[in-house]
Protein backbone atom coordinates (compact mmCIF):
# COMPACT_ATOMS: atom_id res chain seq x y z
CA UNK A 1 0.00 0.00 0.00
CA UNK A 2 1.23 3.62 -1.06
CA UNK A 3 0.94 7.11 -2.16
CA UNK A 4 -2.57 8.37 -1.57
CA UNK A 5 -3.90 5.19 -0.21
CA UNK A 6 -1.59 5.66 2.74
CA UNK A 7 -2.11 9.35 3.32
CA UNK A 8 -5.98 8.54 3.50
CA UNK A 9 -5.30 5.59 6.39
CA UNK A 10 -3.52 8.12 8.23
CA UNK A 11 -5.70 11.29 7.84
CA UNK A 12 -8.82 10.57 7.56
CA UNK A 13 -9.75 7.36 10.29
CA UNK A 14 -12.78 9.17 11.64
CA UNK A 15 -14.55 9.78 8.76
CA UNK A 16 -17.41 8.60 8.01
CA UNK A 17 -19.40 8.43 4.83
CA UNK A 18 -22.95 7.61 3.30
CA UNK A 19 -22.37 6.32 -0.57
CA UNK A 20 -26.11 6.53 -1.87
CA UNK A 21 -26.81 5.11 -4.96
CA UNK A 22 -29.77 6.41 -6.96
CA UNK A 23 -31.41 3.34 -8.58
CA UNK A 24 -34.40 3.51 -10.96
CA UNK A 25 -34.92 -0.36 -11.66
CA UNK A 26 -31.80 -2.08 -11.33
CA UNK A 27 -28.21 -1.52 -11.54
CA UNK A 28 -26.46 -1.87 -15.07
CA UNK A 29 -24.70 -5.03 -15.58
CA UNK A 30 -21.82 -2.42 -16.91
CA UNK A 31 -22.13 -0.02 -13.95
CA UNK A 32 -22.15 -3.08 -11.39
CA UNK A 33 -18.70 -4.01 -11.35
CA UNK A 34 -17.16 -0.78 -11.32
CA UNK A 35 -19.69 0.00 -7.97
CA UNK A 36 -18.29 -3.42 -6.34
CA UNK A 37 -14.50 -2.68 -7.07
CA UNK A 38 -15.46 0.89 -5.75
CA UNK A 39 -16.81 -0.84 -2.46
CA UNK A 40 -13.93 -2.65 -2.47
CA UNK A 41 -11.06 -0.49 -2.79
CA UNK A 42 -12.92 1.90 0.16
CA UNK A 43 -13.04 -0.91 2.87
CA UNK A 44 -9.44 -2.33 2.02
CA UNK A 45 -7.40 1.30 1.23
CA UNK A 46 -9.08 2.96 4.22
CA UNK A 47 -10.41 3.32 7.71
CA UNK A 48 -12.95 5.51 6.52
CA UNK A 49 -16.20 3.92 8.33
CA UNK A 50 -19.04 4.30 5.16
CA UNK A 51 -22.39 3.21 4.85
CA UNK A 52 -24.44 2.09 1.75
CA UNK A 53 -27.86 3.22 1.26
CA UNK A 54 -29.82 2.58 -1.79
CA UNK A 55 -33.53 4.13 -1.30
CA UNK A 56 -36.53 2.48 -2.88
CA UNK A 57 -37.40 3.57 -6.38
CA UNK A 58 -38.30 7.07 -6.15
CA UNK A 59 -38.43 10.98 -7.49
CA UNK A 60 -34.56 11.16 -7.74
CA UNK A 61 -35.11 14.76 -5.53
CA UNK A 62 -37.00 12.52 -3.15
CA UNK A 63 -33.75 9.66 -3.07
CA UNK A 64 -31.48 12.50 -2.80
CA UNK A 65 -33.48 14.31 0.01
CA UNK A 66 -34.05 11.06 1.75
CA UNK A 67 -29.81 10.27 1.80
CA UNK A 68 -29.04 13.43 3.12
CA UNK A 69 -31.81 12.96 6.25
CA UNK A 70 -29.83 9.58 6.78
CA UNK A 71 -26.70 11.12 6.65
CA UNK A 72 -27.31 13.82 9.44
CA UNK A 73 -28.89 11.60 11.25
CA UNK A 74 -26.29 9.24 11.38
CA UNK A 75 -23.50 12.12 11.89
CA UNK A 76 -21.88 11.57 8.86
CA UNK A 77 -19.56 13.94 7.52
CA UNK A 78 -19.81 13.06 3.44
CA UNK A 79 -22.04 12.26 1.05
CA UNK A 80 -21.15 10.83 -1.95
CA UNK A 81 -23.28 10.14 -4.55
CA UNK A 82 -23.38 7.88 -7.56
CA UNK A 83 -26.18 7.07 -9.71
CA UNK A 84 -27.23 3.54 -10.86
CA UNK A 85 -26.30 3.72 -14.64
CA UNK A 86 -22.59 5.75 -14.07
CA UNK A 87 -19.25 3.50 -14.47
CA UNK A 88 -17.06 4.76 -11.95
CA UNK A 89 -12.93 5.27 -12.01
CA UNK A 90 -11.53 3.01 -9.07
CA UNK A 91 -9.79 6.19 -7.71
CA UNK A 92 -13.16 8.39 -7.66
CA UNK A 93 -13.61 8.77 -4.25
CA UNK A 94 -10.10 8.85 -2.43
CA UNK A 95 -9.55 11.80 -5.59
CA UNK A 96 -12.47 13.40 -4.37
CA UNK A 97 -11.90 13.64 -0.98
CA UNK A 98 -8.39 14.61 -1.42
CA UNK A 99 -9.46 17.50 -2.91
CA UNK A 100 -11.16 19.10 0.08
CA UNK A 101 -14.45 20.83 -1.57
CA UNK A 102 -17.34 21.58 -0.17
CA UNK A 103 -18.93 19.87 -3.05
CA UNK A 104 -16.92 17.56 -5.78
CA UNK A 105 -17.82 16.74 -8.79
CA UNK A 106 -15.99 13.84 -11.09
CA UNK A 107 -16.44 14.60 -14.96
CA UNK A 108 -19.23 13.19 -16.46
CA UNK A 109 -21.52 13.96 -19.60
CA UNK A 110 -25.26 13.92 -20.15
CA UNK A 111 -26.13 11.01 -21.70
CA UNK A 112 -29.22 12.39 -23.79
CA UNK A 113 -27.74 13.80 -27.48
CA UNK A 114 -25.53 16.33 -27.86
CA UNK A 115 -23.78 14.84 -25.27
CA UNK A 116 -22.97 18.26 -23.29
CA UNK A 117 -20.85 18.01 -19.74
CA UNK A 118 -22.81 18.12 -16.78
CA UNK A 119 -21.65 21.13 -15.31
CA UNK A 120 -22.83 24.75 -15.38
CA UNK A 121 -21.51 28.78 -15.64
CA UNK A 122 -22.75 31.85 -14.43
CA UNK A 123 -23.85 34.12 -17.17
CA UNK A 124 -24.25 37.95 -17.18
CA UNK A 125 -25.90 40.08 -19.64
CA UNK A 126 -29.37 41.28 -21.01
CA UNK A 127 -29.23 40.22 -23.98
CA UNK A 128 -28.50 36.10 -23.42
CA UNK A 129 -31.08 33.78 -24.59
CA UNK A 130 -32.11 31.00 -22.44
CA UNK A 131 -32.07 27.50 -23.66
CA UNK A 132 -33.69 24.76 -22.07
CA UNK A 133 -31.87 23.78 -19.53
CA UNK A 134 -30.71 27.42 -18.41
CA UNK A 135 -32.24 29.57 -15.76
CA UNK A 136 -32.23 32.81 -14.08
CA UNK A 137 -31.05 33.85 -10.33
CA UNK A 138 -30.84 36.98 -9.08
CA UNK A 139 -30.56 39.07 -12.62
CA UNK A 140 -27.84 36.28 -13.41
CA UNK A 141 -28.13 33.38 -15.26
CA UNK A 142 -26.75 29.60 -15.02
CA UNK A 143 -26.41 27.75 -18.23
CA UNK A 144 -24.52 24.36 -19.02
CA UNK A 145 -20.83 24.74 -19.67
CA UNK A 146 -20.15 23.08 -23.01
CA UNK A 147 -16.13 23.92 -23.25
CA UNK A 148 -14.98 24.31 -19.79
CA UNK A 149 -12.59 21.79 -20.07
CA UNK A 150 -10.73 24.15 -22.00
CA UNK A 151 -10.61 25.50 -18.17
CA UNK A 152 -8.51 22.35 -16.52
CA UNK A 153 -6.16 24.13 -13.97
CA UNK A 154 -2.74 22.74 -13.43
CA UNK A 155 -4.52 20.50 -10.66
CA UNK A 156 -6.91 18.75 -13.19
CA UNK A 157 -9.77 21.23 -11.56
CA UNK A 158 -12.43 23.04 -13.04
CA UNK A 159 -13.46 25.82 -10.78
CA UNK A 160 -15.06 27.74 -9.77
CA UNK A 161 -18.37 26.42 -11.58
CA UNK A 162 -21.98 27.88 -10.96
CA UNK A 163 -23.55 23.84 -10.41
CA UNK A 164 -22.68 20.30 -11.04
CA UNK A 165 -24.75 17.26 -11.39
CA UNK A 166 -24.55 14.53 -8.65
CA UNK A 167 -24.06 11.24 -10.85
CA UNK A 168 -20.33 11.03 -9.09
CA UNK A 169 -20.05 13.75 -6.54
CA UNK A 170 -18.64 14.23 -2.92
CA UNK A 171 -21.12 16.79 -0.83
CA UNK A 172 -19.89 18.04 3.31
CA UNK A 173 -22.52 17.60 5.44
CA UNK A 174 -21.03 20.40 7.21
CA UNK A 175 -22.77 22.91 4.24
CA UNK A 176 -25.99 20.18 4.22
CA UNK A 177 -26.04 21.10 7.70
CA UNK A 178 -26.64 25.02 7.30
CA UNK A 179 -29.31 24.95 4.46
CA UNK A 180 -33.24 23.83 5.42
CA UNK A 181 -34.64 20.97 4.09
CA UNK A 182 -35.65 20.31 0.64
CA UNK A 183 -31.98 20.30 -0.11
CA UNK A 184 -32.91 18.76 -3.24
CA UNK A 185 -36.23 19.86 -5.74
CA UNK A 186 -36.71 19.09 -9.21
CA UNK A 187 -39.01 22.23 -10.74
CA UNK A 188 -40.19 23.00 -14.11
CA UNK A 189 -36.80 24.56 -14.83
CA UNK A 190 -34.33 22.78 -13.36
CA UNK A 191 -32.81 20.04 -12.30
CA UNK A 192 -33.07 18.60 -8.70
CA UNK A 193 -28.83 18.81 -8.66
CA UNK A 194 -28.63 22.64 -9.78
CA UNK A 195 -31.03 23.88 -7.46
CA UNK A 196 -29.03 22.26 -5.00
CA UNK A 197 -26.34 23.92 -6.16
CA UNK A 198 -27.51 27.31 -6.28
CA UNK A 199 -29.31 27.04 -2.85
CA UNK A 200 -26.04 26.02 -0.99
CA UNK A 201 -23.96 28.73 -2.60
CA UNK A 202 -27.29 31.66 -1.26
CA UNK A 203 -27.16 30.15 2.50
CA UNK A 204 -22.72 29.05 2.70
CA UNK A 205 -20.47 32.68 1.62
CA UNK A 206 -17.47 30.84 -0.29
CA UNK A 207 -18.74 27.94 -1.22
CA UNK A 208 -16.14 25.95 -2.85
CA UNK A 209 -17.62 23.67 -5.69
CA UNK A 210 -15.19 21.64 -8.18
CA UNK A 211 -15.09 19.67 -11.24
CA UNK A 212 -12.48 16.78 -10.63
CA UNK A 213 -11.20 15.74 -14.54
CA UNK A 214 -8.80 12.94 -13.42
CA UNK A 215 -11.34 10.14 -12.60
CA UNK A 216 -14.12 11.14 -15.45
CA UNK A 217 -17.33 8.43 -14.76
CA UNK A 218 -18.26 6.88 -17.63
CA UNK A 219 -22.45 7.41 -18.47
CA UNK A 220 -24.41 4.00 -19.64
CA UNK A 221 -26.31 4.88 -22.51
CA UNK A 222 -30.05 3.30 -23.01
CA UNK A 223 -28.25 1.41 -26.09
CA UNK A 224 -25.70 0.22 -23.54
CA UNK A 225 -22.78 2.78 -25.07
CA UNK A 226 -20.72 4.07 -22.38
CA UNK A 227 -20.12 8.05 -22.46
CA UNK A 228 -17.18 9.30 -21.34
CA UNK A 229 -15.33 12.86 -22.24
CA UNK A 230 -12.75 11.36 -24.75
CA UNK A 231 -15.52 10.24 -26.98
CA UNK A 232 -18.11 12.36 -26.67
CA UNK A 233 -17.84 14.25 -29.85
CA UNK A 234 -17.16 10.63 -31.56
CA UNK A 235 -20.69 9.53 -30.31
CA UNK A 236 -22.13 13.10 -31.44
CA UNK A 237 -20.51 12.93 -34.84
CA UNK A 238 -21.85 9.42 -35.10
CA UNK A 239 -25.35 9.86 -33.82
CA UNK A 240 -25.98 13.39 -36.13
CA UNK A 241 -24.70 11.34 -39.42
CA UNK A 242 -27.60 8.53 -37.91
CA UNK A 243 -30.33 10.90 -37.79
CA UNK A 244 -29.08 13.24 -41.10
CA UNK A 245 -29.03 9.78 -42.93
CA UNK A 246 -32.79 8.36 -41.87
CA UNK A 247 -33.90 12.05 -42.82
CA UNK A 248 -32.15 11.84 -46.31
CA UNK A 249 -29.89 13.93 -45.77
CA UNK A 250 -26.45 13.50 -47.42
CA UNK A 251 -23.70 13.19 -45.17
CA UNK A 252 -20.01 14.03 -45.47
CA UNK A 253 -17.56 11.96 -44.32
CA UNK A 254 -14.14 13.44 -43.08
CA UNK A 255 -11.89 10.15 -43.56
CA UNK A 256 -9.42 10.16 -46.90
CA UNK A 257 -9.34 7.34 -49.30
Amino acid sequence: MSGLFTDLRKDYMSIKVLWSISTLTEVDAQAYPSHLVHAFRMGRDTDIDFMLYTPRRMPIAAGRNSAVEYALANDCDYVFFTDDDMELDPRAFQTLLSRDRDIVMALCYIRGYPYKPMVFKWVEGDDFKMSLADQKVKGRFITLWEDCEKYINLDGLIEPVAAVGCATTLIKTSILRKMDSPWFYTGTANTEDAYFCIKAQGVIPGLTMAVDTTVPSGHVMKDKRILYPWNASILRRHDKELSDAAKGVEVVSDSVG
